[in-house]
């Protein structure tokens, strides 16, 4: 159109393939005014950041233009780490996308003595929306130690639980009662000084040998005899 005999520009901002926004447009510019600044927020597609204008927005306006946004792919990474009690090494992938599926992690998670994973925090989402870090939990490992009478031993079972890894192994209480003729010869296995997981320890039993004498006393003159045995 023709105004005060001077021919007007138009000029356009549309948002491309990637770009949410409204269209803008300034109308009435004239030769080599300056070319108008696009108002308000570029924004995008989730996973899509703006990179700029196609054609360069040009200084001066020297006619109708449209500018039309341009956008780039958002990379992001999704990184997995051992937390407090974790022994594996951090792994991390790159260069994801918006809505892709979450890369699981790959390898054994392996934890401290005494600690077994419990899971990841947050939880892994199903899909990739952003950079993402989770973080493995773990849970304290509890044992039972126990003391068993074994084939001749009389006494009750002793047990101690909620023991962690590293405490000092409980001792037995008391002292380990037999039956007639034995005698408490240890624990199989051989008590271990720290609790490393849960443990029984059975009680080892010797047969006691006796043994019977005759004598023959002030009168007698036979010689002792003397039987010797278990």
């Amino acid at each position: 159109m023709w105004r005060s005999g001077r021919r007007t520009s138009t000029r356009w901002r549309t948002p491309g393939t990637h770009g949410t926004f409204a269209e803008q447009s300034n109308s009435g510019l004239h030769y080599n005014d300056d070319t108008p600044a696009f108002i308000g927020e570029k924004t995008a597609q989730p996973g899509w950041a703006f990179t700029g204008w196609s054609p360069a927005v040009a200084d001066k306006v020297t006619g109708d233009a449209t500018y039309v946004a341009q956008w780039a792919q958002i990379p992001y990474t999704v990184t997995y780490m051992p937390g407090e009690h974790g022994t594996f090494t951090p792994q991390s992938t790159l260069e994801l996308h918006y809505n892709d599926n979450t890369p699981g992690f790959v390898g054994e998670k392996t934890g401290q003595p005494g600690w077994t994973f419990s899971g990841w925090s947050p939880a892994v989402a199903e899909k990739v929306t952003g950079n993402a870090v989770y973080v493995a939990q773990w849970t304290q490992n509890e044992y039972t130690v126990k003391y068993q009478p074994g084939t001749q031993g009389t006494f009750a079972e002793q047990s101690t639980g909620s023991l962690h890894y590293g405490d000092a192994t409980p001792d037995f209480d008391g002292t380990p009662t037999g039956n007639p003729g034995w005698s408490f010869a240890g624990w199989s296995p051989e008590v271990a000084d720290t609790v490393t997981g849960d443990a029984t320890y059975v009680a080892q039993w010797t047969q006691n040998e006796y043994t019977v004498k005759y004598q023959p006393g002030i009168q007698g003159t036979f010689a002792e005899q003397s039987t010797s045995g278990s």
